[in-house]
Formats: C-alpha cells, structure tokens, sequence
C-alpha cells in the first residue's frame, strides 16, 4: 500500500480493483526466522476495461525466497478515457 500510495506511483490508489493473487510458498517459514520483503510492479498491460498490472511481493530469509504472492489490480479506464499504450517508470522497489 505504501508503494501504490507514493507520489511516484504513476496509477491513481482510487478506483483500482483487487483482480486476483497467485501465492506460492517455496518452504516452511519457522517462528524464529526473521522475514525481508520486496515488493514491486512486475508486469503491465491494457485490457479491454482498463490497465492491469502485477504487484510482486517476496518474502525472504536471508537470500533465500521462501514466499512469492502476485497481486493483480485493475485500474478500470472508463468515460472518455482510453489507455495509452504509454508506460511510465515504475515507483522505485521497497526493500
């Protein structure tokens, strides 16, 4: 949320809608291990009601990956807007 609330986050946070998530779960997390995350846009593309695109997020010990969820949001174009076909930079990774 932190990332998708930034000033450089280039899809406005209202009016998007959760699409689905894919989560996956590479090994136990045990009680004691302590967690890092990463987070950030991994895909984007024009749908027919709007732009999709991928929120990644890992969860790491160590270097290890032991966790991977892909969020999918709409931001639904609708009105006179048209997508663009335009990408803008994606907000810099949280770490």
């Amino acid at each position: 949320m932190e990332m998708m609330t930034h000033d450089s986050f280039p899809i406005p946070l209202l009016g998007i809608v959760h699409v689905r998530n894919r989560i996956v779960q590479q090994r136990p997390v045990w009680t004691h291990e302590a967690l890092d995350y990463e987070c950030r846009v991994t895909e984007t593309k024009t749908v027919d009601k709007g732009i999709e695109f991928v929120l990644t997020t890992w969860a790491r010990v160590g270097t290890d990956a032991v966790w991977t969820c892909e969020s999918t949001i709409l931001k639904r174009l609708g009105g006179g807007e048209k997508p663009t076909g335009e990408k803008k930079a994606p907000p810099p990774p949280l770490s």
